[in-house]
């Protein structure tokens, strides 16, 4: 097993959220009422280096490893979870469609003064018709976090050949990413939701648009041209980083407003204090020791993971499997956490205003994302149980 080195920016890209987190915490509340992530933090970020931090370095990325990412997209939902959400989805999109277009047309992407920002869904919800030099690619599909602020949207495409879609070598319709300039994409203002409700995340739609060869790409891992060992895996496994940072970072912010804003404060016309309460405390230090549990097994399982990616091999069904649990279990364990947080707070946690109501609307909207569902935990056992057959048969 080959030991994977940190990126050297690191220490930077935690810096610049730190020295960004006044204008984060200052507009969360404005994203909030505008149901999009508000322009000063999409700005700020950006400016910040942090939605190029996991793109390859020959498009100007800085191809940080998951763990980096991990920390960063952790820091940044601490302060806003709106805000952590669109970080993760624009710099792991950013990632993907980086590492996977032709060379002119990364140019044309990322070759630009500012960093671009990429939103949109790889589920094939799409249809390609193929043409000279390309496709002529329609669709609507949903969830598209920060399209709004987006430069360049992608979608999940079937290329349709014959009237029925195009089979890979499974015999199973073949998966496509397709990529267009945002001024080819209809955004359909529909993202009236309880959580997660400053990311934007409303449904688009593309018109017989034309999308060149070199936009048109495929998200297995054969199919990428540039990028480190990370970089080249498929795309739904960099999204582990993502999802599990997230949760992380929900966790981190709860606990960090309960030890600083609510054990200080009194209830019911007393003068001792909720930290005060052994109660409070018994839980809290709960709380605390399963949220370190949890980013422990998020670090470990993404590190295993990248580093069998560093060392050329392909990652076992476990190994996949333990990292998707990661960011399963790393969810759970915030939901847990932000209800405590909720209940401790008391009435004050009923406002709008509360970082601790928006927290726990936030986590239990991402709860309910794919790459977080309770099948994950399916798939380790059978994955466990396999390598237990073959291991015994070797025997």
């Amino acid at each position: 097993m080959v030991e994977a080195t940190r990126t050297p920016e690191r220490e930077r890209l935690l810096a610049n959220v730190q020295a960004i987190a006044p204008v984060l915490a200052e507009h969360a509340q404005k994203s909030e009422r505008i149901r999009r992530l508000a322009t000063e933090s999409v700005e700020a970020m950006r400016d910040s280096d942090l939605f190029r931090c996991a793109s390859p370095t020959e498009v100007g990325g800085l191809d940080a490893d998951p763990l980096t990412q991990i920390e960063v997209y952790e820091a940044v939902t601490a302060i806003d979870g709106a805000a952590g959400w669109n970080l993760m989805i624009g710099a792991i999109s950013a990632e993907m469609i980086a590492s996977r277009v032709g060379d002119d047309e990364a140019d044309e992407i990322f070759g630009g003064s500012q960093w671009p920002i990429l939103a949109g869904l790889v589920w094939p919800r799409g249809k390609a018709k193929p043409t000279k030099g390309g496709y002529q690619v329609s669709g609507r599909w949903s969830f598209g976090s920060g399209i709004h602020q987006s430069d360049w949207v992608y979608g999940g495409t079937l290329v349709i050949e014959d009237g029925k879609p195009k089979a890979g070598p499974d015999g199973n319709p073949a998966p496509y990413i397709c990529v267009v300039p945002r001024s080819e994409v209809t955004i359909h203002d529909n993202w009236h939701v309880a959580g997660l409700r400053g990311t934007g995340s409303c449904d688009y739609s593309i018109e017989n648009a034309f999308v060149p060869t070199g936009r048109f790409n495929s998200p297995v891992a054969g199919a990428t041209r540039r990028g480190a060992a990370w970089a080249r895996l498929p795309g739904p496994l960099v999204s582990g980083a993502g999802h599990a940072g997230f949760a992380l970072g929900i966790s981190k912010g709860v606990l960090s407003h309960l030890e600083t804003v609510v054990a200080p404060a009194s209830r019911s016309m007393t003068q001792s204090t909720i930290g005060g309460r052994e109660s409070f405390q018994l839980e809290l230090g709960r709380k605390t020791m399963a949220y370190d549990a949890a980013r422990s097994l998020v670090l470990d399982a993404h590190r295993d993971l990248w580093e069998t990616a560093c060392s050329g091999a392909i990652p076992s069904p476990n190994q996949v499997s333990r990292m998707r649990v990661s960011a399963l279990y790393a969810t759970e364990i915030a939901v847990e956490i932000a209800q405590f947080g909720y209940k401790s707070a008391g009435s004050s946690a009923l406002f709008e205003t509360s970082p601790i109501q928006r927290a726990l609307r936030d986590i239990l909207a991402a709860q309910q994302h794919i790459f977080v569902r309770e099948t994950a935990y399916v798939d380790l056992a059978k994955a466990r149980i396999e390598g237990a057959k073959k291991d015994h048969a070797a025997r």
